[in-house]
């Protein structure tokens, strides 16, 4: 995987990074860290994962809220015909 990593602060003044491809298409966003260097972790744990070294989950965040699906039930798809 080729890409750069940029580290930066959010609107709240959190810390996140981005990967980004070699075009500037952003391949990914990390989550909140409360410190930079909990961001640069964030980064080593990405790049370690890359290389298939650490098959850990890797942590929730304490802020991390679920993630809404959608409706759920037999209709929440597209039936394709």
């Amino acid at each position: 995987m080729t890409g750069t990593f940029e580290l930066f602060t959010d609107d709240t003044q959190y810390f996140r990074f981005r990967l980004k491809a070699a075009d500037g298409t952003v391949m990914a966003l990390s989550r909140s860290f409360p410190d930079k260097a909990a961001a640069v972790a964030g980064i080593a744990a990405v790049r370690e994962r890359r290389n298939g070294t650490d098959h850990r989950p890797l942590p929730r965040h304490p802020r991390a809220r679920p993630v809404s699906r959608g409706p759920r039930g037999p209709d929440h798809r597209s039936t394709i015909h």
